[in-house]
């Protein structure tokens, strides 16, 4: 979707009204045809990216499924978003376990309302409207990928958390 939306801004010569960023842990983006000014294309963690912009828009659409600590994600993402940026992102809150490895799903729903990100259970969607400093009171002790299927039927990571 990014090379597909960063070519219609070239078709239209948007593109340099525009930059869209991307990232993916194994570079699995599809081969560009041309090459697109707007468009910068990473292979890293996104536990290692430290923009040096804030964004307007700001998706992970089943990313964060495959990642250890969920909360440091979403909380650095929403750091990243302009003052009226857009966050919206995938979770499954059944992917959240304390270290007793129960469920923290109802408890991470609660603390993500707590802190301003809302959460559509039908679409397994969280959304956070502008910059925000988030400190989750959970830290995070380890993943496993044992999880099996979430939701979407492909398997996913469970992160584990202790309250303070």
């Amino acid at each position: 979707a990014l090379i597909q939306s960063a070519e219609i801004l070239a078709e239209k010569d948007l593109d340099s009204r525009v930059k869209i960023t991307g990232i993916d842990l194994v570079d699995f983006f599809h081969p560009l045809k041309n090459p697109l000014m707007c468009l910068e294309l990473l292979t890293k963690s996104i536990n290692d990216y430290r923009p040096t912009q804030d964004f307007d828009l700001v998706t992970s659409v089943h990313g964060i499924h495959y990642i250890g600590d969920k909360l440091s994600i979403i909380a650095g993402a929403i750091s990243w978003l302009t003052l009226d940026g857009l966050f919206l992102a995938n979770i499954d809150p059944h992917n959240f376990c304390n270290e007793n490895k129960t469920s923290l799903g109802r408890s991470i729903v609660a603390e993500l309302k707590n802190q301003g990100i809302n959460y559509n259970n039908k679409k397994h969607l969280i959304m956070c409207q502008g910059k925000k400093l988030i400190n989750f009171p959970y830290q995070y002790i380890g993943a496993s990928d044992l999880a099996g299927a979430n939701y979407t039927g492909q398997a996913a990571i469970n992160s584990y958390y202790r309250k303070i």
